[in-house]
């Protein structure tokens, strides 16, 4: 143990019993050490994390697979654990180019558009107290224009690359703060960033 290293002991054989949990490093503060929240993160979770994020069950695909059927259950385990421990909630994700329903990619832009409005509504209406929300994931690495295995196929419904080369990802920003309002932090989620000089630029 530390207790044994400062003061010069031998370890010992026998181990030193269940390990204290709890509470969260972060707990009580601005900022957060956040999981992400599922199956083989439940144990313990309040004793590690203040911040919880459910992962794939957030994803439009997971969400709404069949058209106007939504499955809200392994978020609404998520969100629940976040209020009844006072945590941040952060949704992973809004739009994405990868799990999307597959039902989206034949609409045309209109129907798209009207539906990904649908979606944020959606889940900002059943996840009011959202502390976080990841509007973009991915946007340099998978950004859903491509048809087919679940790309959604709808970034023309966003505005498309625009005079910005990045016009949809400014319009799904904009419909979030309108579906969220203003006290949600809104982010964008990506990686490999700070390896590469050309994602960085």
């Amino acid at each position: 143990t530390v207790n044994n290293l400062n003061n010069g002991e031998p370890g010992s054989l026998t181990p030193p019993g269940e390990k204290p949990i709890g509470p969260p490093l972060a707990y009580g503060l601005d900022k957060f050490l956040g999981c992400a929240y599922g199956p083989d993160s439940q144990k313990d979770f309040a004793g590690y994390w203040n911040q919880v994020t459910r992962g794939n069950a957030g994803k439009w695909g997971w969400v709404e697979g069949t058209r106007d059927v939504m499955n809200w259950t392994d978020l609404d385990e998520a969100y629940r654990v976040a209020m009844d421990s006072n945590f941040f909630y952060r949704h992973h994700v809004m739009v994405w180019g990868n799990q999307q329903p597959a039902w989206i990619e034949t609409l045309d832009s209109a129907e798209q558009r009207a539906e990904l409005e649908e979606w944020f509504a959606a889940v900002a209406e059943r996840y009011s107290d959202a502390t976080q929300v990841e509007v973009v994931n991915e946007a340099l690495h998978d950004p859903p224009y491509q048809p087919g295995s679940g790309g959604g196929n709808y970034i023309q419904a966003l505005g498309g690359t625009g005079a910005t080369g990045w016009d949809w990802i400014i319009e799904a920003f904009r419909m979030a703060r309108t579906a969220f309002g203003n006290e949600t932090n809104l982010y964008i989620n990506d990686y490999g960033i700070m390896n590469s000089a050309e994602t960085t630029d």
